[in-house]
């Protein structure tokens, strides 16, 4: 993982955001989700990948499948009366050309995982029990179900998100369309891209503050007029931290990673950093054009070389405390 997805996994592995999350963007802000029924599941699968040469049957004597690991960002699995669902979120800095087929493979990895487990239990009932069963008797049954599984996609980079939302969209149905119409099964993501949201108000954790932040981070001004909110005043070091890190504010990281008081006032602290920056000539640079040349370079590498502007400003030299300054003037 990237230090953002990073910093997501920690915040939303949180019970109480990981359900705000889902009842905010699939149920308008309705607590459908609630966190008491959720416990942490194992993220990580095992996919068998047998060689070209390899046999797929695993009878005696024959040479063991390849494996691989896939692992998701977040898995949970929900308590619902006498069932059970498995809910997952996977975090995405940057954009993903094949981040459909990628939610598709999760979600049959998870449903192998589930099949495999029903099937070994029976063939252990098998073993244990004194009649013993025909071998159908222990594979995947009529009366044996799956639990489901629900992913959201959730997308908070700062470009804006121009890749396939569903399997159909990587597709080249070229000549053979009518085909495509009629015998395609989709596989449709469900992608929740941060500025696109338009009602924060149906988060009722301090993941709204996150993601107004994050809506905010490309304007200083409305950053620094978030940050005078009474509940920016006495956020928790780790809203705080997540806060800095997702808008490249490592100077606000250096303050809180200092902070003995358990909060912190971010108001105050954006207005020490920018007298701090003052103070470095930063507001000389502007005026001698420095600032003016970055950006148009920062510019050009996006459009000519495809980059990030992160790998831009990396690629530049830019200082990484200076990230989130020149995110606001690109």
């Amino acid at each position: 993982m990237g230090k953002y997805d990073d910093a997501m996994y920690q915040f939303l592995s949180d019970n109480e955001r990981f359900a705000d999350l889902f009842n905010g963007v699939l149920f308008g802000g309705r607590q459908v989700l609630h966190a008491e029924a959720l416990e942490g599941d194992s993220e990580r699968y095992v996919l068998e990948r047998p060689d070209d040469v390899q046999p797929v049957s695993l009878k005696k004597g024959a040479p063991p499948l390849k494996t691989e690991n896939r692992f998701r960002d977040i898995k949970k699995r929900m308590k619902c009366g006498t069932g059970i669902s498995v809910l997952a979120i996977e975090n995405q800095a940057t954009i993903d050309y094949a981040m459909p087929w990628r939610i598709m493979q999760y979600d049959y990895l998870e449903y192998h995982q589930q099949i495999r487990t029903i099937e070994n239990r029976k063939r252990q009932r098998n073993k244990d029990g004194k009649k013993k069963r025909a071998g159908f008797e222990t594979k995947f049954g009529e009366k044996d179900k799956l639990h489901p599984i629900y992913t959201l996609c959730l997308y908070h980079g700062t470009e804006r998100w121009n890749g396939p939302r569903s399997l159909r969209d990587m597709m080249d149905c070229t000549g053979n369309e009518e085909f495509c119409e009629v015998l395609f099964h989709d596989y449709r993501m469900t992608l929740v891209c941060v500025e696109d949201l338009k009602d924060l108000s149906v988060f009722r954790t301090n993941l709204r503050l996150l993601l107004e932040t994050l809506a905010a981070r490309r304007d200083r001004n409305k950053m620094k007029e978030l940050f005078k909110g009474r509940e920016f005043s006495n956020l928790s070091v780790e809203t705080a931290r997540t806060i800095a890190i997702m808008t490249d504010n490592m100077r606000v990281l250096e303050k809180i990673e200092h902070n003995e008081k358990g909060e912190v006032n971010m108001c105050q602290a954006w207005d020490e950093i920018m007298e701090e920056c003052k103070a470095e000539g930063m507001e000389q640079g502007i005026e001698q054009g420095i600032e003016r040349e970055r950006v148009s370079s920062i510019r050009n590498l996006k459009a000519n070389l495809k980059m990030t502007t992160e790998q831009a400003m990396k690629a530049l030299n830019i200082p990484e405390n200076m990230f989130a300054y020149y995110l606001q003037l690109v």
